[in-house]
């Protein structure tokens, strides 16, 4: 597709033909789920797909934190990936418009291949992912990237996905609800609200522009300079923290942060509760496990019943950067999330998956002062972007990339450190070192 306005207009034709029905359902009668609420967990009656169990966790930081709360549990690795080509110099990335029962309108920009283990094996008894041949039977040479990369943190545990870039066969055929998609459109793209979904995300970030050729160019469309962008993203002059003090901060995290999870029966978590609707807290925050039924016909299977994961605000996601040595970093956490296969992974500066509903006050939050009511910043952008809608209903994060003042303390608290773009996208190369919304953004720079 040549520009983001003939593809906007492609989604809003196949939204319109496709006739899905998305609907909220009682989660005791989910079809097909063993719901029962004095069972240990909720789980499909294949032991397929995943489960909704209840954790225990005890977390020591600066203090002991404790709750107990639903996880997904989903021990299986999927694929997400996307085929590559090349058209007069600049790479293309082949698209699907995919319907998932959590998105919030319809319609989302996918991989070439986003399917579980239960999926591509068809333990729905539907018809094999579109494509799948090529991820499977995979050549060494046409491969552009290939890691493990962690899903949400608070919400699934220890749960990976294989992300994959390869570089296509020239004569693959075109089946319907796909398109080649050049990048330069989908960085476009990636500026407009909940248009391109996180699994697209989340592999997006793994390009190493150095790896494919053609010049990429910058949308100058940002209130900041391009060659600062340029500077940190190629890895020129020096940076205020070498990559090996950057891995070290990373361990230090992994080591002194220590958690422990108990796996419970999900009647005996403290402070939640069943209703035949759903799955909820007490006092009405954070989240619940809600049932929804999907009439979605072009999809593998074309009705199924699950549950899903619904929080109750939006989440905010912040990321701030400066101008340091006259190159752009960015400030970046050690993010401990319960389900962390790895403890501690890299996150944005603010991580907040439920809005201000915290046990938080606003002035503990390292940067959301600043994000609030500094006159001095300069948004470089900021949109509404929602997480994968096959396991969370309508889920949504706010994404915002500031750039600060010279006069921006560049002394941090403990947890968080100042790195550049070339050594995000260095440590996105490696399993397990930088989160899905860190991910997010490094997909939209």
């Amino acid at each position: 597709m040549k520009d983001y306005k003939s593809v906007l207009n492609w989604i809003i034709k196949e939204n319109k033909s496709s006739n899905h029905i998305i609907k909220k359902i009682n989660l005791k009668t989910t079809k097909n789920w063993i719901v029962n609420f004095t069972n240990d967990k909720i789980f499909h009656e294949t032991g397929g797909f995943f489960a909704i169990e209840g954790i225990r966790i005890n977390i020591f930081k600066d203090k002991l934190y404790k709750w107990d709360q639903p996880i997904i549990n989903q021990n299986e690795i999927g694929i997400l990936g996307f085929l590559m080509k090349e058209l007069n110099n600049q790479p293309y990335f082949l698209m699907q418009t995919k319907i998932e029962p959590g998105n919030i309108n319809g319609i989302q920009l996918s991989p070439t291949l986003q399917a579980t283990e239960s999926n591509y094996n068809a333990l729905h008894k539907g018809k094999i992912p579109d494509y799948l041949e090529h991820f499977i039977n995979i050549k060494n040479s046409s491969i552009l990237s290939d890691s493990l990369q962690s899903e949400q943190g608070s919400f699934f545990l220890k749960k990976r996905n294989r992300n994959l870039i390869l570089r296509a066969n020239k004569n693959i055929s075109l089946k319907k609800g796909y398109q080649w998609i050049s990048l330069k459109v989908i960085k476009r793209l990636l500026m407009i609200d909940n248009i391109i979904n996180m699994d697209s995300r989340s592999v997006l970030s793994q390009i190493n522009s150095l790896q494919i050729s053609g010049k990429l160019k910058f949308h100058n469309k940002f209130n900041c300079d391009e060659d600062l962008i340029y500077t940190s993203l190629f890895g020129i002059g020096k940076p205020k923290n070498s990559i090996e003090e950057i891995i070290d901060f990373i361990k230090f995290f992994r080591n002194k942060y220590k958690i422990s999870i108990t796996q419970i029966s999900l009647n005996k978590m403290n402070g939640w509760e069943f209703t035949n609707k759903e799955l909820k807290r007490n006092d009405n925050n954070f989240f619940k496990i809600i049932g929804v039924s999907a009439k979605i016909p072009n999809r593998e299977k074309g009705y199924w019943e699950q549950p899903m994961l619904q929080t109750y605000n939006n989440g905010i996601c912040t990321l701030i950067g400066k101008v340091i040595n006259n190159i752009f970093h960015l400030i970046v956490q050690a993010k401990l999330e319960c389900g962390n296969k790895e403890i501690v992974e890299l996150g944005p500066t603010i991580q907040l998956l439920d809005g201000l509903n915290l046990n938080k006050k606003k002035d503990e939050i390292f940067g959301l002062n600043y994000q609030e009511n500094s006159n001095l910043k300069k948004i470089i952008f900021s949109n509404y972007q929602s997480d994968e809608g096959g396991r969370f209903y309508k889920v949504i994060n706010k994404y915002t990339l500031i750039l600060a003042e010279k006069s921006f303390n560049e002394k941090l608290p403990e947890g968080f450190i100042w790195i550049t773009l070339n050594q995000l996208y260095a440590l996105n190369r490696i399993d397990g070192k930088i989160n899905i919304y860190l991910r997010t953004f490094l997909s939209m720079i």
